[in-house]
């Protein structure tokens, strides 16, 4: 402020008034809480199908909040893959918690989510409570596949919630845990990719053979966890290239700006920007003249010259010997099937099928499953997502109005607090010279310079006061037995001192 506008500004006075302008806009993040219910309601009534739910405890205070609108549910349910990607989110407003959320991938793999969450803390009750009201919203929770971390919460709430569901485990996260085991040890992680991300049973058992001899303790590591938990060949359910968290952690980089909100404005900017990716992929779709969504397209186009390439070898009407620069592969169009597993398991042709429907005169297109389909695509974000009114519009019923929701109590994090003063914004930090040499960017204990540019010596290493030679002090000085023993001098008279004064001064 006072480099921009010339006004001298304490920090307690500017971090108030930025305070009180934030209130002014989004209002109070513990009056917030109050308010919750009714907009809960105006959202289901604007949004048919919409799903909202507060959890409380005995003194009315906040536990657990959920939403999820009724566009999305009615894409999921209907035109999207059944894999849903978890993760949480901290906030940092004044009530902190966290903020969970369970989201999908369109056929164009854009990002498509599905539910929100609120809880004070990310833990077994909180994640249980969310995943049963996520399990309420899915019309066939037995075909889900949900990606998650390896997170104790989460895996305690599939077991209760999603018996019959598959879990599986992010491939990044579950490297980074690996990691713990062999530090430096790139090869190890290289096998491990290799190994998770093969398509056929007999890479895996060749790749984990050799992990197995290079480092037995993370090979013993991934047989506990479950090769079904991170091996895409292994899988209980179609993985559809979702092997990670990814699209999670992209929606948790979308809120990043608006973590420091109170809960209801964070509704309400969640709601804004469904609605706007809701219109804007509907257009999008509407005006795509293929029959196959972009990436889906894109996907054919790339692999067409490699098909080409192939040697077919006929062995009945529907099968075919195919045989690529690499590999060769069993192609069965009646069954849209292919022993190398890419068909599949990711429901997009291989280059294997692919040169077999060339041969066959049959359009590639009709090799794709129907996910990845431009009509899908337009019926996914078919419905609207419509705005909230102004507060002052709410038409709320008395149980709804009269509902009593206290802020829940905020929860004293772990370790000591913090006492140093954090940086105001735009304000920079004093980067620590070097004592030696009077450069920025490493202090004196690190210098490598002998001396500084501008001719300054380096300073001269302290010595030992008995033999004033450098390397030891006077504790370890082998001359120390050498020296005389101050206790074993004269006791001299002050008539003496001062003579020996007028001594030296004259």
């Amino acid at each position: 402020m006072k480099d921009k506008h010339g006004i001298n500004l304490t920090y307690n006075k500017a971090y108030r008034s930025k305070d009180r302008a934030l209130h002014s806009v989004f209002g109070d993040p513990w009056e917030s809480f109050k308010t919750l219910p009714a907009y809960f309601h105006m959202l289901e009534k604007c949004n048919p199908g919409t799903k909202t739910k507060i959890a409380t405890d005995r003194q009315n205070r906040f536990k657990y909040g959920f939403m999820a609108l009724g566009a999305c549910i009615e894409g999921f349910n209907t035109v999207i893959r059944p894999v849903i990607a978890v993760d949480a989110t901290h906030l940092k407003s004044k009530t902190k918690g966290v903020l969970l959320v369970a989201v999908c991938k369109d056929g164009n793999e854009m990002i498509y989510p599905l539910a929100f969450g609120f809880a004070n803390s990310e833990c077994s009750k909180s994640w249980t409570w969310f995943l049963k009201q996520l399990h309420d919203v899915i019309l066939h929770p037995e075909l889900v596949l949900i990606v998650s971390d390896r997170h104790t919460g989460i895996s305690n709430g599939m077991r209760a919630i999603f018996p019959n569901s598959a879990h599986v485990l992010c491939a990044y996260h579950f490297a980074n845990n690996l990691k713990q085991h062999c530090r430096k040890r790139g090869d190890v992680i290289y096998h491990y990719y290799r190994a998770a991300y093969a398509y056929r049973v007999e890479k895996f058992d060749r790749v984990m053979a050799e992990l197995k001899s290079i480092h037995p303790k993370v090979y013993d590591e991934l047989v506990e966890v479950g090769i079904q938990k991170f091996s895409r060949v292994h899988s209980p359910r179609k993985r559809y290239h979702m092997m990670t968290t990814n699209i999670a952690e992209s929606m948790n980089s979308c809120l990043l700006a608006i973590r420091k909100l109170p809960i209801t404005s964070i509704t309400e900017f969640i709601r804004d920007l469904l609605q706007r990716w809701f219109h804007d992929r509907r257009s999008n779709a509407r005006e795509t003249p293929t029959f196959l969504t972009n990436d889906a397209d894109q996907h054919i186009k790339d692999r067409v010259l490699a098909s080409q390439r192939c040697e077919i070898h006929p062995i009945d009407y529907d099968r075919f010997k195919v045989q690529d620069q690499w590999s060769e592969a069993i192609v069965d169009l009646e069954q849209r099937s292919c022993s190398c597993r890419e068909w599949d398991l990711d429901e997009l042709p291989c280059i294997h099928a692919m040169a077999v429907a060339t041969l066959k005169g049959k359009p590639i297109n009709s090799l794709c499953s129907d996910f990845f389909t431009t009509g899908w695509l337009k019926q996914a974000y078919a419905m609207v997502v419509n705005p909230v009114p102004n507060p002052e519009e709410w038409d709320i019923a008395d149980d709804v109005r009269n509902r009593v929701v206290l802020p829940w109590k905020k929860k004293r994090l772990t370790g000591r607090p913090k006492k140093n003063r954090m940086p105001s914004v735009g304000e920079k930090r004093k980067q620590q010279s070097c004592g030696n040499c009077g450069q920025k960017g490493h202090n004196q204990k690190s210098c490598t310079n002998p001396s500084c540019s501008t001719g300054k010596p380096a300073k001269k290493a302290r010595g030992c006061s008995v033999c004033k030679k450098e390397g030891h002090n006077k504790l370890t000085c082998p001359d120390r037995d050498k020296a005389p023993d101050p206790s074993l001098a004269p006791h001299l008279s002050s008539d003496d001192t001062d003579t020996d004064d007028e001594e030296v001064d004259s």
